[in-house]
Protein backbone atom coordinates (compact mmCIF):
# COMPACT_ATOMS: atom_id res chain seq x y z
CA UNK A 1 0.00 0.00 0.00
CA UNK A 2 2.79 2.52 1.11
CA UNK A 3 4.38 1.47 -2.34
CA UNK A 4 1.77 2.44 -4.21
CA UNK A 5 1.04 5.74 -2.19
CA UNK A 6 4.61 6.72 -2.68
CA UNK A 7 4.49 5.97 -6.34
CA UNK A 8 2.10 8.38 -6.59
CA UNK A 9 3.19 11.11 -5.00
CA UNK A 10 6.60 10.68 -7.11
CA UNK A 11 3.96 10.91 -10.13
CA UNK A 12 2.09 13.83 -8.60
CA UNK A 13 5.20 15.57 -8.28
CA UNK A 14 6.66 15.30 -11.48
CA UNK A 15 3.30 16.39 -12.75
CA UNK A 16 2.25 13.06 -14.22
CA UNK A 17 -1.60 13.56 -12.79
CA UNK A 18 -2.90 10.75 -14.74
CA UNK A 19 -0.51 8.30 -13.41
CA UNK A 20 -0.81 9.27 -9.80
CA UNK A 21 -4.49 9.16 -9.92
CA UNK A 22 -4.14 5.52 -10.80
CA UNK A 23 -1.49 5.05 -7.74
CA UNK A 24 -3.46 6.28 -5.37
CA UNK A 25 -6.95 4.43 -6.53
CA UNK A 26 -4.63 1.32 -6.33
CA UNK A 27 -3.56 2.09 -2.98
CA UNK A 28 -6.98 2.27 -1.98
CA UNK A 29 -8.07 -0.81 -3.67
CA UNK A 30 -5.40 -2.43 -1.31
CA UNK A 31 -6.32 -0.81 1.39
CA UNK A 32 -9.96 0.85 1.38
CA UNK A 33 -8.99 2.44 5.15
CA UNK A 34 -6.03 3.97 3.69
CA UNK A 35 -7.10 7.71 4.34
CA UNK A 36 -3.78 9.85 3.17
CA UNK A 37 -4.85 8.21 -0.14
CA UNK A 38 -8.30 9.26 -0.68
CA UNK A 39 -7.12 12.73 0.69
CA UNK A 40 -4.44 12.77 -1.70
CA UNK A 41 -6.65 11.88 -4.47
CA UNK A 42 -8.87 14.20 -3.74
CA UNK A 43 -6.70 16.90 -3.74
CA UNK A 44 -5.59 15.80 -7.05
CA UNK A 45 -8.35 15.78 -8.67
CA UNK A 46 -9.57 19.15 -7.03
CA UNK A 47 -6.05 20.76 -8.54
CA UNK A 48 -7.99 19.86 -11.77
CA UNK A 49 -11.37 21.50 -10.40
CA UNK A 50 -12.97 17.74 -10.81
CA UNK A 51 -14.81 18.31 -7.79
CA UNK A 52 -17.74 16.05 -9.20
CA UNK A 53 -15.34 12.99 -9.51
CA UNK A 54 -14.07 13.77 -5.76
CA UNK A 55 -17.51 13.89 -5.05
CA UNK A 56 -18.62 10.77 -6.99
CA UNK A 57 -15.34 8.76 -5.80
CA UNK A 58 -15.98 9.79 -2.00
CA UNK A 59 -19.48 8.61 -2.02
CA UNK A 60 -18.52 5.24 -3.43
CA UNK A 61 -16.20 4.52 -0.55
CA UNK A 62 -19.00 5.54 1.68
CA UNK A 63 -21.61 2.94 -0.45
CA UNK A 64 -18.60 0.48 0.48
CA UNK A 65 -18.88 1.16 4.20
CA UNK A 66 -15.55 3.31 4.56
CA UNK A 67 -16.93 6.12 6.83
CA UNK A 68 -13.67 7.98 7.88
CA UNK A 69 -13.39 11.47 8.91
CA UNK A 70 -11.31 12.23 5.48
CA UNK A 71 -14.35 11.16 3.33
CA UNK A 72 -16.77 13.58 4.34
CA UNK A 73 -14.18 16.26 5.06
CA UNK A 74 -13.25 15.43 0.88
CA UNK A 75 -16.99 15.26 -0.43
CA UNK A 76 -17.53 18.40 1.68
CA UNK A 77 -15.09 20.53 0.74
CA UNK A 78 -15.49 19.71 -2.89
CA UNK A 79 -19.50 21.22 -2.85
CA UNK A 80 -17.87 24.15 -1.05
CA UNK A 81 -15.49 24.47 -3.66
CA UNK A 82 -18.04 23.88 -6.61
CA UNK A 83 -20.61 26.69 -4.61
CA UNK A 84 -23.42 24.30 -3.05
CA UNK A 85 -22.84 25.52 0.30
CA UNK A 86 -25.92 23.82 1.28
CA UNK A 87 -24.97 20.06 -0.02
CA UNK A 88 -21.42 20.69 1.89
CA UNK A 89 -23.12 20.95 5.20
CA UNK A 90 -24.10 17.91 5.92
CA UNK A 91 -21.03 16.14 5.24
CA UNK A 92 -18.71 18.58 7.07
CA UNK A 93 -20.80 17.85 10.10
CA UNK A 94 -21.09 14.63 10.21
CA UNK A 95 -17.30 15.10 10.09
CA UNK A 96 -16.87 16.89 13.24
CA UNK A 97 -18.88 13.46 14.36
CA UNK A 98 -16.31 11.38 13.85
CA UNK A 99 -13.17 13.23 14.65
CA UNK A 100 -14.14 16.27 17.34
CA UNK A 101 -10.39 17.29 17.92
CA UNK A 102 -9.15 18.13 14.54
CA UNK A 103 -7.84 21.39 14.60
CA UNK A 104 -7.65 21.92 10.76
CA UNK A 105 -11.49 20.65 10.70
CA UNK A 106 -11.93 23.13 13.26
CA UNK A 107 -10.49 26.02 11.92
CA UNK A 108 -11.82 25.72 8.01
CA UNK A 109 -15.06 25.52 9.31
CA UNK A 110 -15.07 28.18 11.47
CA UNK A 111 -14.19 29.89 8.38
CA UNK A 112 -16.57 28.02 6.44
CA UNK A 113 -19.52 29.60 8.45
CA UNK A 114 -18.62 32.94 8.95
CA UNK A 115 -18.29 32.98 4.86
CA UNK A 116 -21.82 31.12 4.48
CA UNK A 117 -23.12 34.38 6.87
CA UNK A 118 -21.80 37.00 5.53
CA UNK A 119 -22.50 35.94 1.85
CA UNK A 120 -26.22 35.18 3.24
CA UNK A 121 -26.31 31.04 2.83
CA UNK A 122 -26.69 30.88 5.90
CA UNK A 123 -28.12 32.77 8.88
CA UNK A 124 -27.74 32.45 13.01
CA UNK A 125 -30.49 30.31 13.10
CA UNK A 126 -28.48 27.56 11.06
CA UNK A 127 -25.67 28.57 14.12
CA UNK A 128 -28.22 28.01 17.08
CA UNK A 129 -29.28 24.61 14.94
CA UNK A 130 -25.79 23.51 14.98
CA UNK A 131 -25.52 24.26 18.67
CA UNK A 132 -28.71 23.07 19.90
CA UNK A 133 -27.64 20.21 18.22
CA UNK A 134 -24.84 19.78 20.43
CA UNK A 135 -22.30 20.22 17.01
CA UNK A 136 -20.49 22.98 18.09
CA UNK A 137 -19.76 21.45 22.13
CA UNK A 138 -17.76 18.98 19.89
CA UNK A 139 -15.86 22.24 18.22
CA UNK A 140 -12.82 23.75 20.19
CA UNK A 141 -13.53 27.03 20.97
CA UNK A 142 -12.27 29.22 18.35
CA UNK A 143 -15.35 29.12 16.21
CA UNK A 144 -17.00 30.61 19.11
CA UNK A 145 -13.88 33.57 19.43
CA UNK A 146 -14.41 33.97 15.60
CA UNK A 147 -17.98 35.05 15.59
CA UNK A 148 -17.61 36.96 19.03
CA UNK A 149 -18.13 39.94 17.25
CA UNK A 150 -20.42 38.75 15.08
CA UNK A 151 -23.25 36.84 17.54
CA UNK A 152 -26.68 38.09 17.83
CA UNK A 153 -27.59 39.51 21.54
CA UNK A 154 -29.01 36.16 22.23
CA UNK A 155 -26.02 34.05 21.48
CA UNK A 156 -24.50 33.55 24.88
CA UNK A 157 -27.89 31.66 26.02
CA UNK A 158 -27.37 29.47 22.97
CA UNK A 159 -23.54 28.44 23.54
CA UNK A 160 -24.82 27.69 27.52
CA UNK A 161 -27.00 25.33 26.40
CA UNK A 162 -24.98 23.42 24.42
Amino acid sequence: VEAYFNLASCQAAIGNFSGAEKHYKKAIEKDPKFKNAYTALAALMAKDLRYDDVIAFNKQALDKGYQGEEIYINIGNAYYLKGDTVSAVPFLEQAILRNQNNRNLNGFLAEFFKKCISFGLADFRFLERLCLGNLLAHLSFDICQIFRGDWPANIDVIVKTV
